[in-house]
Parts: structure tokens; sequence; C-alpha cells
């Protein structure tokens, strides 16, 4: 289906983008300084318990600025994951200590699943509970994201292959809202990851099933995606595409399809699915030829250079992972291996020299990150997720054989 898909502009591609050792090094150091500083004023055992634990989204009256929560969200469980990359990349147990620190906010939230009622389960739990089992072997951890995995299969729907947007599959309990959505192909990681802990096939093929029917309803002919796909919820029929932060129903939403792009090079790496490589060049050749002259995209690919609509920087740096991911696999011989090698280090260049902020009491690694414009939330401002994944991105440059949490 998308073996004629082709990248429109290879030349942009072709030369190896300037972006020194140095100039990583140096942005990573800046940005280890920022984790440690906002560790410092986040971390669990320095704030009162009416603060929070954790950096939750900017307000957007104090623009680069986190205000605390106590809630566990999926931006937090990217914040826990940024702690253990921290930890990883620089030795230092300040990092470590605040990231197990959180272990018991996850816990309770694995004995809630009310509170996981939906997609996003993944999320909260790979780079928080998977990292600390990973990385420590504690079995707590392992617990809570194991629980929290079999919770997330509570969603899925084994008739259309999909984890459901919210609800259950339980009989007389699905949703009108019956959907799937892109960001979920970057929550199937906790399935692969339950599947290698407890040989259950049933989280395997869930996720295997899941990233099939993203492929089928979600991607288009032209590489481009929907953000979700709506079927009946009593026919199962498959009905129509559909978005939720995009600009419109056909348009392309430019961070849900940043998670297609690193979502599959993450399945590839479990599943080693050969079909994977077309749907991979597929969407990410649509990302790199709706990318902007100045590598940083705008939050929606309707619109190009020129406009003053607002940018979304998490996305590229999202998709810079991505491409560094499916790097690994592929063959020296494959086309697509330089230019996604050069995309991601042009879009991680733009990233540090357009998008770091500066000011001295800015929380963030990464501004110009836009939550959802039709909603009115966040808009170029900072989020957890831009953080994790543009610190990820450095992080792969300075060590590339650093452990991965997905």
């Amino acid at each position: 289906m998308y073996t004629n898909v082709d990248l429109q502009n290879k030349a942009r591609y072709s030369q190896p983008v300037a972006l020194s050792k140095t100039a990583i090094e140096t942005a990573t150091e800046y940005a280890l300084s920022r984790i440690e500083k906002a560790v410092d004023k986040f971390g669990d055992q320095m704030c009162v318990p009416a603060r929070g634990w954790y950096p939750g989204s900017d307000t957007g009256f104090s623009r680069n600025r986190y205000v605390p929560t106590e809630r566990v969200t999926w931006t937090t469980g990217m914040w826990t994951g940024l702690c253990w990359l921290a930890y990883q990349l620089s030795g230092k147990e300040k990092f470590k200590e605040v990231a197990e620190s959180h272990l018991k906010h996850y816990i309770k939230a694995s004995q809630h699943p009310e509170g996981l009622d939906d997609h996003d389960t993944g999320f909260k739990f790979s780079p928080s509970c998977v990292a600390q089992y990973k990385m420590t072997g504690n079995k707590e951890a392992r617990a809570a994201a194991l629980e929290a995995a079999r919770i997330q299969l509570e969603h899925y729907c084994p008739v259309n292959k999909f984890i459901i947007r919210e609800g259950t599959n339980r009989p007389g309990d699905r949703p009108s809202k019956y959907r799937t959505l892109v960001d979920t192909m970057l929550n199937i990681p906790l399935f692969f990851w339950a599947y290698e802990e407890t040989g259950d096939k049933a989280y395997y093929d869930a996720a295997v099933g899941h990233y099939r029917t993203t492929a089928k309803y979600l991607v288009r002919e032209d590489g481009s995606s929907y953000h979700h796909y709506q079927f009946n919820p009593t026919t199962y029929e498959p009905e129509y595409g559909v978005t939720h932060q995009g600009n419109r129903n056909e348009s392309c939403w430019t961070r849900g399809h940043s998670w297609l792009v690193y979502g599959y090079p993450v399945a590839y790496k479990y599943t080693k699915d050969a079909e994977i490589f077309d749907i991979h060049k597929a969407v990410s050749y649509y990302f790199m030829d709706h990318l902007p002259s100045d590598g940083v995209p705008y939050w929606d690919f309707d619109f190009t250079d020129g406009s003053l609509e607002a940018r979304d920087s998490s996305a590229s740096a999202v998709v810079a992972c991505g491409l560094m991911e499916m790097c690994k696999y592929l063959p020296d011989t494959a086309e697509q291996k330089k230019y996604y090698q050069n995309a991601a280090d042009l879009m991680l260049k733009a990233l540090i020299e357009k998008c770091v902020p500066t000011e001295p009491d800015s929380d963030s690694l990464l501004t110009f990150v836009t939550g959802s414009v039709p909603h009115c939330e966040a808009i170029n401002h900072c989020e957890t997720y831009g953080d994790l994944f543009y610190f990820e991105a450095l992080a792969r440059k300075v060590k590339p054989d650093i452990e991965i949490f997905w």
C-alpha cells in the first residue's frame, strides 16, 4: 500500500548536517543542569505534600515554568523517565533517588484501574516502572507495570484489534466514541514488555494487532495520518477518520503523526516484522517533506513556511528519536537510512539553536511545545514530554548504546 510513497525533497536530506560533537555535548550538559535544577525544585523529598511532586503542565501564564502536581498522568511518566535517562547518562545518584521516590505513586495508580481508563497507560508506566525495573531490578516496579499492562489489555478489542481510546471492552461498556488513535503507538511497548516478562502471548498479539489496525485505518496512502479513527460500537464496522487536536479531520496533526514515526521502529525492535519498513518510510517521508525550512514543525501540517501559526517542537524531538531508532535496524544499503540520519540531525540542530529556553528561571529543556490549539491548551509553551524526547535525542547522540525504555 505504501510502496509508492517516496521522499519528494531528497536534496534537502542528502547531505550531512553541520552538527558538531561539541555542540551536542554542550547542549547535553546544559540540559542536565536544567534537569538537576528542576529536580531540586520538584523532587519528591523536597516538596511539601500540598504542592505535589511532579512538574505539571505549563499554566500559560508563566512561560517555560511548570506548576507542581501530585497526579500521575501521562506527562508525569515522562518526568520520571527524564530522571532515569539523566541518571543513566550522568551517573548522579540524585536523579536515581528522585525517580525511585516516585514509585509509590505509580504503585497506587496501578491499584486504581478507574484512573487508567484510557489509552495512555503505557506512557505512564514504561518510562517509570519499566525503566526502574530495567535499571535496578526492583520487583515492586515490575509488579506495578505488569498490573498496568493487565488493565490496559482490558481496553483492547479483539474484534477490531485496537486499544480503545477510553472505556473497556467488557460487554455493555463499549463507548459511543469507539475509537483508536495514533498516540497509542508508543503505548503498546508496555504490551511487548509484558509479553517478554510473562510469556502471555495475549500481550504480544494485542500489540501486533494494534499496530496493524493503525496502519490500515489511520495511515493514509500518501503517508499522512488521521488522529482518531471511529468504528461503529454496535456492528464494529469502520466508519471515518476524525481529529481531536488537529486542524480538521482530513489534515495531519503534527505531534500525533510523530508517535507513528517513533512507534513503528519500537514495534520492529520487538517483532522484526519486515512490513513495518514500508509503513515507517511512508509516515517518516511525509513528516520530512512537510518540515518547514527552519526545521521546527507547525502544530498541524496544514501550515507551511510563512504561517503565523504555533509550532510544536516536541513533534520533531519525537521524530528525531524515531528516525535514530529505525536506523539501528536498517542495512547501510537502505536508501532511507542516510535520509533519516540527516533529518534527525537537522531537527536536533534546530531544537538546540531555536527552541531551548535561556531564561534563568525557566524549568524546561524545550519551549515552543503546543498541547492543543483547538482547545487553547499550552500553545508555544513547555511540556515534560517535549523535554524527555529532546533529552533522549541528545542522549542517543552522546551514548548510542544508552538503554531506552520503550
